[in-house]
Formats: C-alpha cells, structure tokens, sequence
C-alpha cells in the first residue's frame, strides 16, 4: 500500500470513528439493560501510531492500528459479597493494512509467552488477543474487605516508573508506559488482597496480599514487531571463516525460545509471593510501610556448564581434547547453539520500602517520596573465562551478546523517588485555569556491585547508579474540553530521554479524541531507560468512547 494512501485510510477511519463515537454518546447514561445488580460499563478505543524513525519497520509506516473493546461488569450478589470481571480483546489492523512493515511478529506471542494465560480466542499474538483480563470476588465484613481472583493490586505513587507498584508485572509490547497509563499495562494476576481498616484519627490501614500460584514475568513485544527490545540489542552474526552468518532475528528467536523452555518447566516451582503493607494518616502526613516478597519479574541469564566448557575445549590448542571441528558444529547448529547453551532464570526477591505525602504551605505543593530497598536482586554477570571471552569476540565482534557466566550474582538495592504535585496559575498561557505541574526525582543505587554485572543501569548496562528526572505539566481549555499535556523523562547516567506531548480533545463526557506524540533520545547501543527503544518515535491518535 502506497505511503499516501495509507495515510488517507488513516484519516479516514478516525473521522469515521470520531463520528461514532460523538453520535452514540446520546444514550442515557444511567440506562442498564441487566437491571440495578448488574452494571456494564468498558470502553471503545482505537490507537493509530505512525513510525518518523527508521528501525525495526521503516519510517511512516503504520507503528500500531490497535482497536480495543474493553466490557467490565460489576454484580452485586448480596450486601456483603460483590463480582467484577473485565475481558479486553482487541485487534491489530496495521499488519493487514500495511503489508511492507514485519509479517511475522503478528503471529508471534509477547515474549516471554508463559502458560497461565486465560485466552478466551485462539492463540495469543501480537495481531489479536481476547483475554479474561480480571475477574475477582469482593466480600465485605465490618472494615474489612476480601478481593478473591485476578486482579491489580496497586501499591505505588511514582508516575511513568515502579518501585513499590511491584505486584504486577508489565505488558510493554504496544510501548508500555512510554504511550499508555500503568492501569492498561498492568498485567494481573490471581490474588488474595485482605485489607483491614481500623477507625479512629490516624486512619491506620492494614493490608495483605498473596498470590499463591500465578508468577508471571514481565512481557515485550515479539521480534521484528514495533517496540520490539531485542531489535537495537541483538546483533547479526557473521563469521565469514566458520561458515556463520546469523540474522538478528534468528538469534533472538533463539533466544526467547530458551527463555519460554525455562519458563514452562520453571512452572513447576514454588511461585508463592505475598506482603504486607500499613497505611496511616498523622496530620498532614498520609504515608505507608511495605513488605514483599516475590519473584524477580525480569530474567536473569547463565551459561550452560558444558557449554562453556566446550568452547573452551575448542578454542584452547594447550587443552588435550582440543578440536577445531566443533567450531564448525557451532556453525551448524546455528543459532540454537545460543539457546542451548543459556539457561533463564527468576529468583525470589525481598522489597522493603516506604511512600508518604505532605504538603508544602510555602509553594502551595504536594511533596511525595517513595523508597524500596530490594534484598537480593539477581544480574546477569559477563563470563570471566578467557576461553569463551575467546569465541564471544568470534561470535559477537560488537559486543552486544555477551555470554553470561555459568552463575548470576546478588545484590541489594535502594531505589528513591522525592517529587511535588503543584498547581500554578500561568496567566499568559490560561487566565481560567491553574497548570497541574509534577516533578520526580529519581535514584538508584546497586551495592557492592562487581565488574561485568549487567545492572542495566548507565549507557552501557553496567553502571552502579542511576539518575533520572521527570516533569509532568497540563492544563485545561474551554471548561474541561481540551488538555494538552507535556511530559519529559532524563536519564543523567545514560544520558538519554524522552519527551511527550498530546492534546486531548472531550467534546462529551464520554468521548475523547487524543493526538500527540513520543521522541524518545539516546546514544547507540544505550541498555538503559529508552535505548533499545530509541528508533520507535511516533505520532499518534487515540479515539475513546467509555460506555
């Protein structure tokens, strides 16, 4: 399809939605058609995303034509016990629309796939997908309340990055936080979440979770699909004088592949995660204490023992079993030699940390802060074993896929945020409204950290700290109908960022119509914060209806 008129279907569509949207929100409100015990409310969206970078598709392609149909139904069964449940489906029309972008990834699952997977529609992928995204018993007995089944469980305060909101992991395979609110990236998971309130001045708040079962990791988009991590972080791999020429794809397929083996049989394990947090109010001050424990939701990467000592054999003319000729099996082998040869891993964590707000009478400001110090975080450690330093650089001459040592290693961390929440008149700019501006300083700290531990902090992936800031400003036009909105992120360590910006269009309560776009900023080979994401800038157009 031909770049013009594709972008003529574009404008089109939305038009045609826009429409829609405006005439059906008409109906009544307050109208239920399965009586006053049971509410359907959801939501209609449709995002369209077009490329301005070239990088895993060309630029003005289609990044996403994603349509979405979210229905969530609340029932009350009785005065003390109520059900919600919410099933998403949606539909990615850009890979039937523009047949130049990457065919395959539509077929693909977000990676890692995993099994706990409550698919109501064929096979998970990233062209469509219909999932019982929630569903949860609320019972009700004095100041408490009991949450039985799939669910979020939100525990944070910071905005665009988590340090407590730890309990759920992350769906970043349509741009994570980068293009959405944490509440659609979330992903939830079967839950146990008990919270007692105890009425008096402090209004002291006790709350347990457990999820005794449901572990799910952290997911990313498909190879070759947009927003694809792998694509600035995995290399192609020619060796002209072993036969080797390896796409990127290929080996990153090699890669996941490895991963969802050790996922499925890591399935089997103990998943219990649980914690505790208080949650009290001393005067202005409104803060909380928490307890975590669970598993790591990124995975952490080794080197098979055998592997590693194969290649040693075979790289080492002192050792007495050396032999050339399995270099060339490597050839062979392809890059399945990669995923055999690694093993993935998701140890179990302890999270201890802290959030509190308190106003500031001087500026008129919302101060917040929030810690959590993570006891044994697993890394990935580069092996330091000069036989397979050997093949890597044989292998891998960039230095991108650095085989990891046959163990990882365990640190702890301290992670802070302190930021405002300030509303402020600018006159020039908005005579009727105030400008809600929020900034956040953040810092990380990995301890006793060792050389060649992949912290995944700084430019390179190895740095012991990290430095980042945020600003949020918006503002409201016409009564409410029009919101722009500015949002900047800094990574002083990596030296890299993002900048965001929309415009929001409501012309009724339940229709919005939101255009804007991300430029995301970084060095080559940047591990940290937007880089294996920098060549994703887009503009986008977001069409809601809320029903």
């Amino acid at each position: 399809m031909k770049k013009k008129n594709l972008l003529f279907f574009v404008v089109m569509v939305c038009i045609g939605v826009a429409l829609c949207l405006n005439c059906a929100d008409k109906a009544r409100a307050e109208e239920s058609l399965l009586g006053e015990n049971v509410i359907l409310t959801g939501f209609i969206e449709n995002q369209t995303g077009l490329r301005l970078q070239n990088g895993v598709n060309d630029d003005y392609q289609l990044s996403r034509m994603r349509n979405t149909l979210q229905v969530e139904g609340a029932a009350t069964i009785t005065d003390w016990l109520k059900f919600n449940t919410t099933v998403r489906g949606y539909f990615d029309a850009s890979y039937e629309l523009d047949h130049t972008i990457n065919d395959a990834p539509k077929h693909m699952a977000k990676v890692p796939d995993g099994r706990h997977n409550e698919k109501l529609y064929g096979d998970r992928n990233m062209e469509q997908e219909v999932d019982l995204r929630e569903y949860y018993f609320r019972v009700f007995h004095g100041n408490s309340t009991l949450k039985i089944g799939r669910q979020q469980v939100v525990w944070g305060e910071a905005d665009l990055f988590r340090m407590s909101d730890i309990i759920n992991p992350l769906d970043v395979s349509a741009g994570g936080t980068f293009v959405q609110d944490l509440e659609n990236v979330r992903v939830p998971l079967r839950a146990i979440d008990f919270v007692h309130e105890i009425p008096n001045m402090h209004s002291f708040k006790l709350e347990l979770v457990a999820i005794p079962e449901d572990f799910r990791p952290n997911t990313a988009a498909a190879p070759g699909a947009n927003w694809d991590p792998f694509f600035a972080t995995t290399p192609d791999i020619t060796v002209p004088m072993l036969g080797i020429n390896w796409n990127k794809y290929d080996v990153a397929r090699a890669l996941i592949d490895a991963m969802e083996r050790d996922l499925n049989d890591f399935q089997d394990n103990d998943h219990f995660q649980g914690g505790v947090r208080l949650r009290a109010r001393f005067g202005d001050w409104d803060g909380s204490l928490f307890y975590y424990y669970s598993r790591s939701q990124d995975a952490v990467m080794t080197l098979n023992r055998s592997s590693e000592a194969m290649v040693e054999m075979a790289s080492n003319p002192a050792h007495p079993f050396y032999n050339p000729g399995i270099l060339a099996g490597i050839s062979a082998a392809g890059p399945s030699f990669i995923g055999q040869s690694l093993h993935f891993y998701w140890p179990k964590v302890q999270n201890i940390g802290m959030t509190f707000n308190v106003p500031e009478s001087l500026t008129g400001s919302i101060i917040r802060f929030e810690s959590a110090y993570t006891i044994d975080q697993p890394f990935t450690v580069d092996s330091p074993n000069p036989f397979v330093a050997g093949m890597q650089n044989i292998l891998d001459p960039s230095g991108l896929l650095k085989f990891p040592d046959t163990a990882f290693i365990k640190r702890d961390v301290l992670a802070c945020m302190i930021g405002f929440d300030r509303p402020t008149f600018i006159t020039a700019l908005n005579r009727d409204r105030t400008f809600f501006i929020s900034g956040q300083l953040y810092q990380k700290f990995v301890f006793d950290a060792v050389d060649g531990m992949k912290t995944g902090l700084g430019r390179e992936g190895y740095s012991k700290q990290q430095t980042m800031a945020t600003l949020l400003i918006n503002s409201e036009y016409f009564d409410g109908k029009v919101t722009p909105e500015i949002l900047g992120a800094y990574d002083f360590t990596a030296k890299g960022g993002l900048a965001r910006a929309t415009i929001t269009y409501s012309p009724t309560y339940r229709a919005s119509i939101a255009l804007g776009g991300i430029w995301l900023f970084a060095r080559n080979d940047t591990a940290a914060l937007v880089g294996p994401f920098r060549q994703d800038d887009e503009i986008f157009l977001n069409l809601k209806y809320t029903f």
